[in-house]
């Protein structure tokens, strides 16, 4: 969970500090100490002040393990017992659960967008423009799972891409159903058609419902598994996935999974022997 810091300062003196939201206190320092008998219990051992910066001004207070729940005002109340005087500030604290991770994937003839703790509620549109359904609903801590789905025609190529946003954060996935490739001895799959900023790459092999992991490519180190090392030629910069020496054994569903910082790209290539004019199923 987050920390953030709501700012507040005065001028130095014999300071009572009372930080309050609504009719909560929050957190209350008075006399050289904290006096937190009174502390709603919604804050109990999330809040601090910075004592050693009182002589400064600096009355602002950390808050700890922030929610959705501490959305609010708060009122920062400083009382200067020299002079007799008090002084407040408001503060609005706005929380976001910044959408940080989506997934997408293919179930049928239907493509499945989703991400969850996300706050506010977010937003989601696909391209191109397409009927789609979505469901958006509370988590049990008021923030939203987004669930989107949209039927795939039947004949590839095929590519849309889904976007989960909030005012202040998105991400992004692109699904491309790539035309069917006629097995060969020695062939190369592509993965995506530009230079991207690439985090990681991932390979994997679908052979009746069975998922085999082929390759996977953090920054410099490439890791290719034991099985397919035989039948790995390389990988480019782009993530085309060269192999070799293959035969039926290797016929199936190959799926490349590129991840950048806010977007990922999904390729999905049905490898086999094809018959003129044969239509393919994304299934």
């Amino acid at each position: 969970m987050e920390t953030c810091l709501l700012p507040c300062s005065f001028k130095p003196g014999d300071l009572v500090i009372d930080w309050s939201k609504g009719r909560m206190t929050v957190h209350i320092f008075d006399q050289g100490k904290d006096e937190l008998k009174d502390q709603d219990a919604s804050f109990r051992g999330r809040t601090s002040l910075f004592p050693e910066q009182f002589f400064v001004g600096n009355t602002s207070m950390q808050l700890f393990k922030v929610t959705v729940d501490d959305e609010g005002i708060y009122q920062c109340f400083v009382y200067d017992r020299k002079t007799d005087h008090g002084t407040d500030e408001y503060i609005h604290l706005r929380v976001e659960g910044p959408v940080k991770a989506l997934s997408m994937e293919q179930k049928g003839d239907v493509l499945v967008c989703s991400s969850e703790g996300i706050y506010p509620q977010p937003n989601v549109s696909w391209a191109p423009p397409s009927p789609h359904k979505t469901q958006i609903g509370p988590m049990t801590d008021r923030r939203f799972s987004v669930t989107s789905s949209l039927s795939l025609d039947v004949q590839p190529p095929q590519q849309y891409s889904c976007n989960i946003s909030t005012d202040h954060s998105w991400k992004s996935a692109t699904y491309s159903l790539q035309p069917p490739v006629e097995i060969s001895t020695n062939i190369t799959i592509p993965c995506v058609d530009s230079m991207v900023p690439e985090k990681s790459l991932v390979w994997t092999f679908n052979y009746i419902q069975t998922i085999q992991l082929i390759v996977v490519r953090s920054g410099a180190e490439v890791t290719y598994t034991a099985p397919w090392r035989p039948f790995v030629e390389g990988v480019s910069e782009r993530g085309s996935l060269s192999l070799k020496e293959l035969s039926q054994e290797q016929e199936g569903v190959y799926v490349c999974e590129l991840h950048t910082d806010d977007t990922t790209y999904i390729s999905r290539t049905v490898l086999g022997h094809t018959a003129p004019g044969e239509a393919h199923s994304p299934c």
